[in-house]
Protein backbone atom coordinates (compact mmCIF):
# COMPACT_ATOMS: atom_id res chain seq x y z
CA UNK A 1 0.00 0.00 0.00
CA UNK A 2 3.16 2.44 0.46
CA UNK A 3 4.31 1.88 -2.71
CA UNK A 4 0.47 2.34 -4.35
CA UNK A 5 0.45 5.86 -2.62
CA UNK A 6 4.39 6.42 -3.66
CA UNK A 7 3.40 5.50 -7.12
CA UNK A 8 0.27 7.49 -7.05
CA UNK A 9 1.47 10.38 -5.54
CA UNK A 10 4.73 10.71 -8.46
CA UNK A 11 2.32 9.74 -11.23
CA UNK A 12 0.28 13.31 -10.07
CA UNK A 13 3.17 15.21 -9.46
CA UNK A 14 4.20 14.74 -13.28
CA UNK A 15 0.76 14.82 -14.73
CA UNK A 16 1.53 18.36 -13.16
CA UNK A 17 4.37 19.19 -14.54
CA UNK A 18 3.25 17.90 -18.02
CA UNK A 19 -0.19 20.08 -17.67
CA UNK A 20 1.66 23.53 -16.25
CA UNK A 21 -0.85 23.01 -13.22
CA UNK A 22 1.44 25.94 -10.73
CA UNK A 23 0.07 28.02 -8.44
CA UNK A 24 1.81 31.07 -7.15
CA UNK A 25 2.86 34.64 -7.26
CA UNK A 26 4.92 36.85 -9.69
CA UNK A 27 6.58 40.03 -8.93
CA UNK A 28 7.22 42.49 -11.76
CA UNK A 29 10.06 45.17 -11.10
CA UNK A 30 9.62 48.22 -13.86
CA UNK A 31 11.62 51.33 -14.05
CA UNK A 32 9.52 54.40 -12.61
CA UNK A 33 8.54 57.76 -14.04
CA UNK A 34 12.04 58.72 -13.04
CA UNK A 35 13.69 55.93 -15.41
CA UNK A 36 14.73 54.47 -11.90
CA UNK A 37 14.53 50.57 -11.03
CA UNK A 38 12.13 50.17 -8.09
CA UNK A 39 13.16 47.00 -6.35
CA UNK A 40 10.69 48.34 -2.93
CA UNK A 41 7.44 48.55 -4.40
CA UNK A 42 6.55 45.89 -7.59
CA UNK A 43 3.42 45.18 -9.29
CA UNK A 44 2.45 41.72 -7.84
CA UNK A 45 0.49 39.10 -9.79
CA UNK A 46 -1.15 36.08 -8.63
CA UNK A 47 -2.09 33.21 -10.99
CA UNK A 48 -1.84 29.66 -11.63
CA UNK A 49 0.81 28.96 -14.60
CA UNK A 50 0.31 27.48 -17.54
CA UNK A 51 1.95 26.06 -20.62
CA UNK A 52 0.45 28.76 -22.53
CA UNK A 53 2.23 31.65 -20.28
CA UNK A 54 6.02 30.16 -19.93
CA UNK A 55 8.85 29.10 -21.97
CA UNK A 56 7.89 25.05 -23.13
CA UNK A 57 11.02 23.57 -21.12
CA UNK A 58 10.68 20.32 -22.13
CA UNK A 59 11.89 21.21 -26.10
CA UNK A 60 14.56 23.61 -24.89
CA UNK A 61 17.16 21.09 -25.86
CA UNK A 62 15.49 20.70 -29.51
CA UNK A 63 15.29 24.02 -30.00
CA UNK A 64 18.04 24.40 -32.43
CA UNK A 65 15.65 26.86 -34.63
CA UNK A 66 16.53 29.31 -31.64
CA UNK A 67 19.79 30.96 -33.11
CA UNK A 68 19.70 33.78 -30.82
CA UNK A 69 19.81 32.45 -27.09
CA UNK A 70 21.29 29.39 -25.43
CA UNK A 71 18.93 26.75 -24.19
CA UNK A 72 20.05 24.67 -21.55
CA UNK A 73 17.88 22.26 -19.53
CA UNK A 74 20.51 20.36 -16.53
CA UNK A 75 19.91 18.11 -13.34
CA UNK A 76 21.28 18.46 -10.33
CA UNK A 77 23.30 15.80 -8.12
CA UNK A 78 20.94 14.78 -6.50
CA UNK A 79 18.64 14.29 -9.11
CA UNK A 80 15.68 16.13 -7.35
CA UNK A 81 16.10 19.08 -9.58
CA UNK A 82 17.94 21.19 -11.64
CA UNK A 83 18.00 24.15 -13.96
CA UNK A 84 16.08 25.10 -16.68
CA UNK A 85 17.33 28.32 -18.71
CA UNK A 86 17.61 30.60 -22.29
CA UNK A 87 20.51 32.91 -22.15
CA UNK A 88 21.38 35.77 -24.93
CA UNK A 89 23.85 34.38 -26.48
CA UNK A 90 24.73 38.57 -27.65
CA UNK A 91 23.91 41.26 -25.95
CA UNK A 92 24.63 43.61 -28.56
CA UNK A 93 22.76 45.19 -31.09
CA UNK A 94 25.80 45.78 -33.61
CA UNK A 95 25.91 42.03 -33.90
CA UNK A 96 22.39 40.86 -33.94
CA UNK A 97 19.71 44.15 -34.64
CA UNK A 98 18.30 43.45 -31.50
CA UNK A 99 17.01 46.09 -28.71
CA UNK A 100 16.08 43.85 -26.39
CA UNK A 101 17.59 40.99 -24.16
CA UNK A 102 15.58 38.72 -22.29
CA UNK A 103 17.07 36.18 -19.76
CA UNK A 104 15.65 33.41 -17.80
CA UNK A 105 16.51 31.09 -15.32
CA UNK A 106 14.25 28.73 -13.77
CA UNK A 107 15.51 26.41 -10.71
CA UNK A 108 13.38 23.47 -10.13
CA UNK A 109 13.42 21.50 -6.96
CA UNK A 110 10.93 18.78 -6.33
CA UNK A 111 7.62 20.25 -5.95
CA UNK A 112 8.91 23.89 -6.40
CA UNK A 113 9.91 26.25 -9.22
CA UNK A 114 11.64 29.38 -8.34
CA UNK A 115 12.22 31.50 -11.54
CA UNK A 116 13.84 34.83 -12.15
CA UNK A 117 14.02 36.58 -15.51
CA UNK A 118 15.60 40.13 -16.48
CA UNK A 119 15.48 42.52 -19.68
CA UNK A 120 17.91 44.60 -20.50
CA UNK A 121 16.78 47.07 -23.15
CA UNK A 122 18.62 50.22 -25.62
CA UNK A 123 17.55 53.47 -24.31
CA UNK A 124 17.64 56.96 -26.52
CA UNK A 125 21.41 57.63 -25.42
CA UNK A 126 21.95 54.22 -26.52
CA UNK A 127 22.69 52.87 -23.38
CA UNK A 128 22.07 49.12 -23.10
CA UNK A 129 20.04 49.54 -19.34
CA UNK A 130 18.46 47.11 -17.27
CA UNK A 131 14.84 47.45 -17.81
CA UNK A 132 12.74 44.73 -15.79
CA UNK A 133 13.02 42.01 -13.24
CA UNK A 134 10.05 39.62 -12.95
CA UNK A 135 10.24 36.55 -10.09
CA UNK A 136 7.88 33.74 -10.17
CA UNK A 137 7.45 31.65 -6.86
CA UNK A 138 5.21 28.54 -8.12
CA UNK A 139 4.63 25.05 -6.30
CA UNK A 140 2.71 22.11 -7.67
CA UNK A 141 -0.97 22.38 -7.98
CA UNK A 142 -1.31 18.71 -6.95
CA UNK A 143 0.61 18.84 -3.42
CA UNK A 144 -0.76 19.31 -0.69
CA UNK A 145 1.55 20.60 1.11
CA UNK A 146 5.75 21.85 0.75
CA UNK A 147 8.76 21.91 2.65
CA UNK A 148 9.65 25.35 4.50
CA UNK A 149 12.31 26.97 2.78
CA UNK A 150 14.17 29.45 4.39
CA UNK A 151 13.58 33.02 4.12
CA UNK A 152 16.90 35.38 3.36
CA UNK A 153 16.17 39.16 4.20
CA UNK A 154 19.53 40.28 2.38
CA UNK A 155 23.09 39.29 0.45
CA UNK A 156 25.11 39.46 3.77
CA UNK A 157 22.97 37.08 5.23
CA UNK A 158 23.78 34.67 1.92
CA UNK A 159 27.39 35.88 2.36
CA UNK A 160 26.90 34.60 6.25
CA UNK A 161 25.60 30.78 5.49
CA UNK A 162 27.99 29.99 2.34
CA UNK A 163 31.23 31.48 3.50
CA UNK A 164 32.37 28.06 5.01
CA UNK A 165 30.53 25.90 2.94
CA UNK A 166 33.14 23.08 1.46
CA UNK A 167 31.51 21.88 -1.09
CA UNK A 168 31.17 22.82 -4.76
CA UNK A 169 30.20 21.07 -8.43
CA UNK A 170 30.47 23.41 -11.70
CA UNK A 171 29.55 21.94 -14.83
CA UNK A 172 31.04 24.85 -17.37
CA UNK A 173 29.17 24.98 -20.93
CA UNK A 174 30.92 26.41 -23.71
CA UNK A 175 28.19 27.98 -26.63
CA UNK A 176 29.50 26.55 -29.28
CA UNK A 177 29.24 23.09 -27.66
CA UNK A 178 26.66 23.05 -24.98
CA UNK A 179 26.20 19.74 -24.41
CA UNK A 180 30.03 18.57 -23.82
CA UNK A 181 29.89 19.61 -20.23
CA UNK A 182 33.50 20.62 -18.20
CA UNK A 183 33.28 19.51 -14.77
CA UNK A 184 35.34 20.38 -11.84
CA UNK A 185 34.83 20.78 -8.08
CA UNK A 186 36.37 23.19 -5.22
CA UNK A 187 35.95 23.92 -1.75
CA UNK A 188 34.94 27.11 -1.16
CA UNK A 189 32.31 29.91 -2.40
CA UNK A 190 33.08 32.87 -4.29
CA UNK A 191 31.01 35.51 -3.36
CA UNK A 192 32.84 38.79 -4.76
CA UNK A 193 30.15 39.34 -7.20
CA UNK A 194 27.46 39.59 -4.69
CA UNK A 195 29.77 42.16 -2.84
CA UNK A 196 30.69 44.19 -5.76
CA UNK A 197 28.32 47.36 -5.42
CA UNK A 198 29.83 49.28 -8.43
CA UNK A 199 27.12 49.43 -11.22
CA UNK A 200 25.91 46.45 -9.49
CA UNK A 201 22.69 45.53 -8.22
CA UNK A 202 22.92 43.02 -5.73
CA UNK A 203 19.65 41.52 -4.35
CA UNK A 204 17.86 38.73 -2.91
CA UNK A 205 14.10 38.50 -4.18
CA UNK A 206 11.27 35.83 -3.87
CA UNK A 207 12.02 32.91 -3.14
CA UNK A 208 15.53 33.42 -1.74
CA UNK A 209 16.30 34.06 -5.52
CA UNK A 210 19.25 35.77 -5.54
CA UNK A 211 20.42 38.71 -8.71
CA UNK A 212 24.00 40.32 -9.04
CA UNK A 213 23.68 41.79 -12.00
CA UNK A 214 25.16 45.42 -13.88
CA UNK A 215 22.67 48.12 -13.90
CA UNK A 216 24.50 49.26 -17.04
CA UNK A 217 26.15 47.27 -19.63
CA UNK A 218 29.08 49.34 -20.36
CA UNK A 219 30.31 49.44 -24.15
CA UNK A 220 33.35 47.13 -24.78
CA UNK A 221 33.77 46.19 -21.18
CA UNK A 222 33.33 42.10 -20.25
CA UNK A 223 30.12 41.55 -17.91
CA UNK A 224 28.38 38.66 -15.71
CA UNK A 225 25.56 37.96 -14.82
CA UNK A 226 25.14 35.95 -11.77
CA UNK A 227 21.65 33.96 -10.55
CA UNK A 228 21.12 31.95 -7.76
CA UNK A 229 18.61 30.72 -5.20
CA UNK A 230 19.04 29.14 -1.77
CA UNK A 231 16.70 25.91 -2.21
CA UNK A 232 16.78 24.75 1.44
CA UNK A 233 19.50 25.37 4.50
CA UNK A 234 22.12 22.96 2.42
CA UNK A 235 21.30 23.98 -1.29
CA UNK A 236 22.37 26.38 -2.99
CA UNK A 237 22.69 26.60 -6.77
CA UNK A 238 24.10 29.19 -8.86
CA UNK A 239 24.37 29.91 -12.47
CA UNK A 240 27.13 32.32 -13.83
CA UNK A 241 27.23 34.11 -17.47
CA UNK A 242 30.33 35.30 -18.46
CA UNK A 243 30.12 38.10 -21.63
CA UNK A 244 33.32 39.46 -23.66
CA UNK A 245 33.82 43.05 -24.25
CA UNK A 246 31.55 42.90 -27.29
CA UNK A 247 29.07 41.55 -25.67
CA UNK A 248 29.40 37.61 -26.81
CA UNK A 249 28.41 34.71 -24.37
CA UNK A 250 31.61 33.14 -23.60
CA UNK A 251 30.83 30.48 -21.01
CA UNK A 252 27.71 29.64 -18.26
CA UNK A 253 28.80 27.92 -15.13
CA UNK A 254 26.44 25.91 -12.92
CA UNK A 255 27.48 25.93 -9.52
CA UNK A 256 26.04 23.82 -6.60
CA UNK A 257 27.25 24.10 -3.46
CA UNK A 258 26.69 22.12 -0.21
CA UNK A 259 27.98 22.45 3.22
CA UNK A 260 30.08 19.67 2.83
CA UNK A 261 30.98 16.44 0.10
CA UNK A 262 27.62 14.00 0.72
CA UNK A 263 28.65 10.20 0.08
Amino acid sequence: MKYLLLFTFLIQISSAFNMGIWRGTTTHYLRDENNNLDLVKPKIYTYNLSNDTMINYNNLRNSILDTKNLNLKLRSSNKLGGIMARIPKNHNWILDNLNSYLTEVNFYHETCRSILSFNYTYDSQKKLKLQSIMTSALRCGHAKSYKFRLRLSNITALVKILEDWSYCKTTKINPLFPYNYEISYSNEFDYKYLLTNDNRINKILTDNLVISIPDIIEDYKPFTFLIGCLISPNCYKQVNMNYNFNGELMSVEYNEYEPFELD
